[in-house]
């Protein structure tokens, strides 16, 4: 039973890949309110891909992190990435349609920040995810249990077109539906005790 459990808290961090991969698609509607700007196809495409750059830099720190603390240890520690992106994202000042350039960069460098702090999370778990989960898992239950992480992140990608598509229209929505991904980013730090170390990291390391 811990193994299943163990399963399902890990792939949260896959719903949360899956959410924060796939909300800028409603996001980049309603943030042009505050940031009338990213009307641009530039600049509202360097704010949908900065979290592809995290994603990049998070996949190439992820195993050596994870040879080091463990893969249990290095997937928790993706949820600082999946608290502090969105919680600044959603604070980010509004930028006005007549603000000064030295104004508009650095808040759209701001906004770039947080979705690139959010990316190294996703990276993090696209690479350590299956990974950890095929690592605890015993030979026969391993192709059921290896389905859940994939099934938790579609989750994610639809739940938030759902969230997008029942907020209301305005400046204001945006910056609630960015934070939708703290709640279960806590609630696996909450459960973290459930979770075991892969055998196999034990092996590696002599514990």
């Amino acid at each position: 039973m811990r193994l299943f459990w163990s399963t399902l808290l890990i792939s949260i961090s896959n719903f949360n890949f899956g959410f924060n991969t796939g909300v800028i698609a409603g996001v980049i509607l309603l943030i042009t309110e505050d940031f009338p700007q990213l009307a641009s196809p530039l600049w509202s495409g360097l704010f949908a891909g900065s979290i592809l750059l995290g994603g990049i830099t998070g996949a190439l720190v992820s195993f050596p992190a994870a040879d080091l603390m463990g893969r249990r240890k290095t997937l928790l520690y993706t949820n600082l990435f999946y608290l502090a992106g969105p919680v600044l994202c959603s604070v980010t000042p509004p930028c006005p349609a007549d603000a000064s350039t030295a104004t508009f960069v650095a808040l759209l460098g701001m906004l770039l920040v947080t979705r690139y702090l959010t990316g190294i999370g996703v990276g993090v778990t696209c690479a350590l995810a299956n990974l950890y989960v095929s690592e605890i898992s015993p030979a026969k239950k391993r192709g059921a249990l290896g389905g859940i992480a994939p099934l938790m992140g579609t989750l994610g990608i639809v739940s938030s077109y759902i969230a997008c598509a029942l907020l209301p229209l305005t400046g204001l929505s945006w910056r609630f539906v960015v934070l939708v991904p703290v709640l279960p980013a806590l609630l696996q730090l909450y459960c973290k005790s459930y979770l075991c170390e892969s055998p196999r990291w034990l092996l590696m390391t002599n514990q």
